[in-house]
């Protein structure tokens, strides 16, 4: 700000005065040159104290002739044992304090921060207050990959859908010395994407093309003193694009250890009764093979028909334990035939029947069912009612001829409650002199027709079926799902 020497501008002469000195002079005095503004840190942190490395300072600062528009620090960061320094250039704020991550790599590290006033007249304080401090060593935190295992397969598609969201990842991190405040997650060769949260999906544009093949995902953290690990921690994954080239795989899960002694079948009746009801087809045994196919190997059938048909007493059917695998089938466009002994009990094993399979659960939202009931040991299904142009089919009593079944199906799922978009197929039956004719008519099968996939679900074992009735229902069913 200038100002101008004497009273004002202009000088008004008396008559006198004039006489006296011969005239007056209207002339201006010189400016006065700017003074530059003055800078001050306050007093904590104390000079030369060993601190943390997140490090809160406090500064002001005054002009003589004018005021005080603006501040600019830096601070240098020195490794006592390394014997290397990093400087970071003037930063502006209009602030008068910062909280700053110094970097502190060494065991005791020395930092020197700066901070000038600049004034209205853009001058800087050629003289900037100074502290110097030392910090502590601090730690990069570390991170751990939950989802996916490294190597991890997974069927993939080259646009995300209503179900298909893209590769899920989940992780977490820890800092021993501070607090993680972000995470980074890249893909391939990619820049890191920053972020909060720590369950996410990774769409199929961030992966390399091509798309199909073997990627690599790391994952890293930032803590409150702004270290992270510029690697981070890395896994890999294998993407195959379903090709639907192969129309049915009979999935075998039926554990014919199980069946009661006086059954009288074993593994190839099983699969020559499957054969005989979906016809041409491909099959995999699951304990034979030592779990499910691979999801490429999967991805190649349009519909996989999974049957569970053993009476499980002490563990649940594998179906329930592979629903991740399953989920990952449905949700790039392949369907699928459920068939079971207490199969929607397998999905809650532990828990009491009747339940109420709530959002979020697979049974919820891929079968579209929510309450479900167990028949007791002692209830006698006798066969099912077909609805909406489904056959009937009876219990074929020849294979269940011993005690507590007697000819009859027990422990058969109910389905008390559906949402929509599904189809009912055929609902519960039982003799005349049933002691539970409270589940006569009840839904024991049915049918979703989703926007990604079909899927149907039985709530009884279909090789205890009769097998005419069971042949002409698996094409009803394999036909409505065609459609």
């Amino acid at each position: 700000m200038k100002r101008w020497a004497g009273y004002g501008r202009k000088t008004v002469c008396s008559a006198g005065l004039l006489a006296l000195l011969g005239g007056c002079d209207f002339g201006l005095d010189d400016a006065r040159p700017n003074e530059p503004p003055n800078t001050s840190l306050a007093n904590i942190p104390v000079e030369g104290d060993t601190l943390f490395a997140l490090v809160t300072l406090h500064w002001n600062g005054g002009d003589a002739d004018g005021f005080v528009d603006t501040y600019e620090y830096r601070h240098v960061s020195t490794y006592l044992s390394r014997g290397d320094s990093v400087a970071q250039d003037w930063t502006r704020t209009q602030n008068t304090g910062v909280t700053l991550a110094f970097s502190s790599i060494d065991p005791l590290n020395r930092q020197r921060f700066e901070v000038r006033a600049i004034d209205n007249d853009g001058e800087p304080d050629p003289t900037p207050a100074v502290k110097t401090f030392y910090t502590s060593q601090t730690f990069v935190p570390e991170v751990d990959i939950v989802v996916p295992r490294d190597g991890q397969q997974f069927l993939a598609l080259e646009r995300t859908s209503d179900w298909w969201q893209g590769i899920p990842l989940t992780f977490t991190g820890r800092d021993e010395d501070g607090d993680v405040v972000e995470y980074g997650w890249a893909v391939d060769d990619g820049p890191w994407n920053w972020t909060r949260d720590t369950t996410l999906y990774i769409p199929p544009a961030m992966f390399a093309s091509p798309l199909e093949g073997t990627h690599t995902v790391r994952v890293t953290a930032r803590d409150d003193t702004d270290m992270f690990d510029p690697q981070g921690t890395e896994i890999s994954v294998a993407l195959s694009i379903p090709r639907f080239d192969r129309e049915l795989l009979i999935l075998d899960e039926t554990n014919e250890a199980n069946f009661n002694p006086r059954v009288g079948y074993g593994d190839d009746e099983v699969d020559a009764f499957y054969a005989d009801l979906f016809g041409q087809a491909d099959t995999w045994d699951y304990y034979a093979e030592g779990g499910l196919p691979s999801p490429a190997e999967l991805g190649r059938y349009r519909y996989v028909v999974w049957h569970a048909d053993d009476k499980p007493t002490n563990a649940p059917h594998a179906l329930a334990l592979e629903v991740e695998s399953v989920k990952d089938y449905l949700n790039v466009g392949g369907n699928i035939v459920m068939s079971g002994w207490r199969v929607l009990k397998s999905f809650a094993w532990r828990e009491n029947f009747p339940l109420v399979f709530g959002e979020g659960t697979f049974v919820n939202d891929y079968m579209q069912i929510g309450l479900v009931e167990e028949t007791p040991l002692l209830a006698d299904f006798t066969g099912a009612t077909g609805v909406g142009g489904f056959p009937d089919i009876r219990v074929d009593a020849s294979k269940l001829d011993f005690f507590p079944n007697n000819g009859v199906l027990n422990q058969v799922n109910i389905i008390r409650e559906r949402g929509g978009f599904t189809e009912i197929a055929v609902a519960y039956d039982t003799s005349p002199q049933t002691s539970y004719p409270e589940f006569r008519g009840s839904v024991v099968g049915l049918i979703y027709f989703g926007t990604s996939f079909d899927a149907a679900i039985l709530g009884f074992p279909l090789f205890f079926i009769e097998r005419e009735d069971a042949k002409r229902f698996a094409t009803a069913i394999m036909d409505r799902m065609r459609q």
